[in-house]
């Protein structure tokens, strides 16, 4: 049994501005995951991937156990620094917050009373000649808002102490509440284990905490190794067996039996709780497994409109959520996964150099006139051939599908289709020849797209830095460790700037040239937006962890995409031939459709100053 303190309606409005305002903004240990803004139980088990050996320890009646001078004492030791721009409160406000915080148990001999303990009175210790009896210590109350922030805030220094015992005995640290997990690559002997709990439970006792015995787990190699629930054993992050199975029993009996035949069979009180139910269950499954979870909402999605349409045979059902654009681009992923084209990393690397030469066009655009007619140089409607090129469609012209702007679609034809009207002059170079067209990269202009494109990024919380590293190690990309904020200038002199919360950091190498820095920049750019990190909001850009090699592929696929379009003599980079050698396939997971959305993204992003909710 679990008490929950529920805050009166009025206080919970309250409490929910005091963490919104307050608390939200106050820094935290970068181990603890729980309870923080623009983290999930999958970033937290990402840390631990490839273990061979995971240690689960728990930590007994966590929010009970963290009293109300816990909670003063956490909110004084911090600096001016960290309470900015909120300002430092006194401690009377500190007082007044821990009180307001936490929660007064029920009459118990065994818990203190206010003002107990000893009183300093110049500078010596004197006992209280007065304690509040019957007003007891407070402690965290599970239900309300604050408290998962405060436990935060208490635990920082005891986040440290662990994070050094973990480091001494070389193993990973991360906390969800009140979840200690550490984990190793290699095996981890009992000494070991029996010298981490022993270096964890001192840090805890200063807190008045102490370790649940009866929940401490060790799981090595032949063992499930999870960590809150995703097994952490490869490469990425997977759902245990069952779960998978307990998705599948739900998509095969709804297909074979019916929502309503099914939903009854099961237990559920209607459809629309078994819908809700295994909707959750895909949600998860994508969170955890994007490419996998992706699979079933598609399949129950099908599920569900044969079964609506098969109760409402008249009527014509189609999804509102998913446009024509969508399937659209979904289906071209669909082709790249099903192995019936670019499977060979040859034929994939020929495909990129098409799309990022092809530059009348956007990318994805770009990409279904390669995969409808593999020799095209330049496309255009039939109405621009006739009243711009004066040329009309052969007949047999083998017509082309692209996606209009606004849409749906529209229909395209190969120059190679077309031949002259009498009186027409002689076609351009950059339709004759493509790939000839003279480059626009030049010193200013590669200046002005690293300006405005790290100026775009900031909207999203990006802060890029230059560093004096190796010329080896060109950038990276990674979630800020850092709570704060990432300011954008005004748009004009004199206007108020704009503020967003820090979400990523991104590094590139001083010692790189300009055009090597702007190509490492997209790089790692596209590392974000492809979701190779995760998401700070899906709304934003998916979540789609998965293994380095699908990552720098199309890490790199888009920095090559993007450069063509500046400059048609572009080459792949040896980086990227590398991951593509002639004797294997592309890796598994590879996204056109993200890839081109990113790579069209990232070029408008290098064109002109964007607006919070563009792109």
């Amino acid at each position: 049994m679990r008490v929950i303190h529920a805050p009166e309606p009025e206080l919970q409005i309250l409490l929910r501005r005091v963490l919104r305002t307050a608390l939200d903004q106050l820094p935290q240990h970068p181990m603890a995951f729980a309870y923080r803004n623009r983290t999930s139980i999958v970033e937290c088990a990402h840390v631990h991937l490839r273990a061979d050996t995971v240690i689960r320890l728990d930590i007994a009646d966590f929010f009970t156990s963290v009293r109300e001078r816990y909670v003063f004492e956490a909110l004084m030791a911090l600096t001016d620094d960290e309470w900015l721009p909120l300002g430092r409160p006194s401690r009377l406000a500190a007082h007044e917050m821990a009180r307001l915080t936490t929660v007064t148990p029920d009459d118990s001999g065994a818990w203190l009373n206010r003002g107990t303990g000893t009183l300093t009175v110049d500078d010596r210790a004197r006992p209280r000649s007065y304690p509040y009896k019957g007003q007891r210590e407070g402690f965290l109350p599970q239900g309300a808002p604050t408290s998962g922030a405060i436990s935060n805030l208490v635990m920082r220094p005891v986040d440290e102490a662990i994070f050094q015992v973990a480091e001494k005995l070389g193993l990973r640290y991360t906390r969800y509440s009140d979840d200690l997990y550490f984990s190793s690559r290699r095996r981890v002997l009992h000494h070991t284990v029996d010298a981490l709990v022993s270096g964890v439970r001192p840090p805890l006792a200063e807190l008045g905490l102490h370790l649940n015995a009866h929940k401490t787990r060790v799981a090595r190699g032949g063992a499930r190794r999870t960590v809150l629930g995703m097994l952490v054993d490869g490469h990425t992050l997977r759902l245990p067996r069952e779960q998978h199975r307990n998705i599948e029993l739900h998509l095969r009996g709804a297909d074979r039996h019916g929502l309503e035949h099914h939903a009854e069979s099961r237990g559920f009180d209607s459809v629309e709780s078994l819908e809700r139910h295994v909707s959750g269950l895909i949600g998860w499954a994508q969170h955890v497994e994007p490419m996998k979870g992706a699979t079933y909402r598609s399949h129950w999605h099908r599920t569900r409109s044969r079964s609506s349409a098969a109760a409402n045979p008249q009527v014509e059902h189609a999804d509102p959520t998913v446009s024509v654009d969508d399937s659209a681009r979904a289906s071209i992923d669909r082709l790249l996964a099903q192995g019936h084209a670019f499977r060979q990393s040859k034929d994939y690397a020929e495909f990129i150099g098409f799309i990022g030469r092809f530059r009348g066009y956007s990318p994805f655009n770009a990409a279904m006139v390669r995969l409808q007619k593999p020799g095209s140089r330049f496309v255009a409607t039939e109405q621009k051939w006739r009243t711009k090129y004066r040329r009309v469609i052969r007949p047999g012209g083998q017509p082309l599908v692209m996606l209009r702007p606004g849409g749906p679609y529209m229909v395209v034809y190969d120059v190679s289709d077309t031949e002259a009207l009498p009186g027409s002059k002689p076609l351009p170079r950059h339709v004759t020849d493509p790939l000839a067209a003279d480059s626009s990269l030049n010193s200013a202009t590669v200046e002005r797209l690293w300006k405005v494109t790290i100026d775009n990024a900031i909207r999203h919380g990006i802060r890029v830095t230059l560093v004096d590293n190796s010329p080896a190690h060109a950038g990276s990309a990674r979630w800020s460790r850092l709570e704060g904020h990432v300011t954008r200038p005004g748009k004009k002199s004199g206007a108020t700037p704009e503020t967003y919360s820090l979400t990523h950091e991104i590094e590139v190498s001083r010692k790189l040239s300009a055009v090597d820095q702007y190509v490492t920049l997209v790089h790692e750019l596209a590392h974000i937006y492809c979701g190779h990190l995760g998401t700070p909001d899906v709304a934003l850009w998916p979540s789609r962890r998965g293994g380095v090699v699908r990552d720098e592929v199309e890490a790199e696929s888009v920095a090559f995409i993007v450069m063509c379009r500046l400059d048609p003599q572009f080459t792949m980079g040896d980086y990227l031939l590398g991951y593509l050698s002639n004797s294997t396939e592309i890796p598994d997971g590879v996204s056109l459709q993200r890839m081109m959305q990113v790579a069209s993204d990232i070029m408008q992003m290098g064109q002109r100053r964007l607006k919070a909710g563009e792109i």
